[in-house]
C-alpha cells in the first residue's frame, strides 16, 4: 500500500514550512506523496488579494511546483490541491484538479459551495468537506455543510482535531455510505505531518490519478498516535 498525506500546508499558508521540508520529513517516513492544500482565495493566504485573477493563481501555484520539482529526485509525488474557506468557518478540500481549473473559472472567487460543486464535479474532481465538526471560535455554527449533496465526502480524522471532534465526522460517515473518506495531519509545520492520510493500492502521481482512486472507493483513511511509517 501506498501512503500519502491528504492535507498539508506550506509557506503559502498561515503559519506553514517550506514545501521542501514537508517532503523531506514524509519521505523518510516512507511515504510515497502528499497533497499540497494550501489555504485558497478566501482563507489565510499569503498572496495578495489585490492582483488579478490569473496572477493570484500564478502565485498560488508556485509552491506546488517548487515541490513537485524538488521531489522528483526523492521518487516522492507531490499533488495540486486546494483548501478553501466556503463561509462560516467551513472549508473544503479540493481533489483531482490542477491549476488549469482555477485559472479558467474567476468565478471561484465568490467562494460559493454550489460553485465549487458544479464547477469541480464537471472537471472530474472530487469536494471533501475537511474537519467538519472542528470546535472552534471563528465557526459560528459546527457540524456539516447544510447541503450535504454538494460534497462529495468528508475528512474522517483530522491530526489538529481532538478525538471528540473527529469521532462525530466517522458517525456521520457510517450514516452516509455514499460518501468518500480522506484523513489528513493538516500539518503546517513539516513536523507535524504523517499523522493521518490515505493508504492506496496502487501508486498516484497525479491529482487526477489520486481523483480516480478515490472514486474507486480503493483508498483507506488512515489514522496515528504518531506520525510514524507504521501510520
Amino acid at each position: 500500500m501506498y501512503r500519502y498525506e491528504m492535507h498539508c500546508h506550506s509557506l503559502l499558508s498561515g503559519g506553514g514550512e517550506a514545501i521542501e521540508r514537508h517532503v523531506d520529513h514524509l519521505s523518510a517516513l516512507g511515504w510515497a506523496g502528499m497533497v499540497i492544500t494550501n489555504h485558497f482565495f478566501w482563507g489565510d493566504n499569503r498572496v495578495s488579494r489585490e492582483l488579478p485573477w490569473n496572477e493570484f493563481v500564478r502565485a498560488y501555484e508556485q509552491d506546488w511546483l517548487t515541490g513537485k520539482a524538488y521531489a522528483r529526485s526523492l521518487d516522492f509525488d507531490v499533488i495540486f490541491g486546494v483548501e478553501e474557506h466556503i463561509g462560516g468557518g467551513k472549508e473544503i478540500l479540493i481533489y483531482g484538479l490542477e491549476p488549469d481549473f482555477f485559472y479558467a473559472n474567476p468565478v471561484l472567487r465568490e467562494h460559493r459551495l454550489e460553485d465549487y460543486s458544479r464547477l469541480v464535479r464537471a472537471a472530474g474532481g472530487v469536494i471533501v468537506q475537511a474537519h467538519p465538526f472542528r470546535d472552534r471560535r471563528y465557526i459560528p455554527e459546527v457540524g456539516p455543510v447544510a447541503d450535504l449533496s454538494l460534497v462529495d465526502g468528508i475528512e474522517v480524522f483530522n491530526a489538529g482535531n481532538p478525538p471528540e471532534q473527529n469521532a462525530p465526522a466517522e458517525a456521520l460517515a457510517a450514516a452516509h455510505p455514499e460518501f468518500l473518506l480522506t484523513a489528513g495531519s493538516d500539518a503546517h509545520r513539516a513536523a507535524d505531518g504523517g499523522w493521518g492520510g490515505i493508504a492506496v493500492p496502487r501508486r498516484v502521481r497525479t491529482a487526477a490519478e489520486l481523483a480516480a482512486a478515490l472514486k474507486e472507493r480503493i483508498c483507506v483513511p488512515l489514522k496515528s498516535d504518531t506520525p510514524s511509517a507504521a501510520v
